[in-house]
């Protein structure tokens, strides 16, 4: 019987983190809404607190730029080794734009909710992901994306 092992300093867990997302996103966003056990479920609106239209360019290099839609500034450049939970859900948000022949450099729109609730929405797909239901980390990794308090972007 043989092991494998990784050579050091290779960091495996963000790599398996973003694998695990990137697989939980897939299966979620190849699930028509309504069939199976799966139903969409109406929530009542609560008062939006913050939102911004967002736009994402992924390099080939794997770096990710997130872009405010509205006027094109720049919010974050983020490495490969970092965020990995945005990187692969702006990568399976991609690839499904890309399946319903859909252009990928559209906005998609991130907002936060008074009840809490982060949703990023993609009204070019019709695809809305819940933010809340990937953990603390994640979520906050992705509403780092927000005007900060006071900024009216």
């Amino acid at each position: 019987m043989s092991t494998r092992t990784v050579p050091a300093g290779l960091p495996v867990g963000p790599f398996l983190a973003a694998a695990g997302v990137l697989s939980i996103v897939a299966v979620a966003l190849c699930l028509p809404a309504g069939h199976g056990a799966l139903v969409p479920v109406r929530m009542d609106a609560a008062p939006i607190v913050s939102a911004r239209a967002l736009r994402f360019d992924e390099h080939a290099d794997g770096t990710l730029d997130v872009f405010d839609a509205s006027n094109g500034t720049l919010i974050q450049h983020l490495p490969v080794d970092r965020n990995g939970f945005l990187h692969a859900l702006v990568h399976g948000l991609g690839a499904t734009r890309r399946r319903a022949h859909v252009p990928v450099a559209q906005s998609y729109s991130l907002t936060l909710f008074d009840d809490g609730r982060l949703v990023l929405a993609d009204t070019a797909t019709r695809t809305s992901i819940d933010m809340e239901g990937f953990g603390p980390t994640n979520m906050r990794g992705v509403l780092a994306l927000l005007p900060a308090r006071g900024d009216h972007a």
